[in-house]
């Protein structure tokens, strides 16, 4: 199975991020964006996120699926943090901890579609 990467990260998925408190300056937003995309156009990736859609975006950045993951946990972290209005109420208040990546890529994707 081969990983279609959109050619840049769709607009409205950019706007949604900085709703949320997302900065295009860090390269997790632009990760992030990416898995986001690629999980609304392709819904059969879900089960392997990491394998399949962290190693597309890590080769098309030229890093590792490790740093890939590291900095959309940072950029959902620093999203978090802020407890924007839209945050909360896709994610909510989370407890203690953000929502781990998946939650947050899959719950954005589902989001978007609608």
């Amino acid at each position: 199975m081969k990983t279609i990467i959109p050619a840049s990260t769709n607009k409205k998925t950019q706007i949604f991020l900085l709703s949320l408190g997302g900065s295009p300056r860090r390269q997790g937003f632009l990760f992030l964006g990416r898995c986001i995309d690629i999980i609304t156009e392709h819904e059969e990736f879900r089960r392997c996120l990491y394998k399949q859609v962290y190693s597309a975006v890590a080769r098309l950045y030229g890093t590792t699926i490790s740093g890939v993951d590291s900095a959309i946990r940072r950029e959902i972290s620093s999203m978090w943090k802020l407890q924007r209005p839209d945050f909360v109420e896709i994610f909510g208040r989370h407890g203690k901890h953000p929502p781990s990546p998946s939650e947050f890529i899959f719950a954005a994707a589902i989001y978007l579609q609608y």
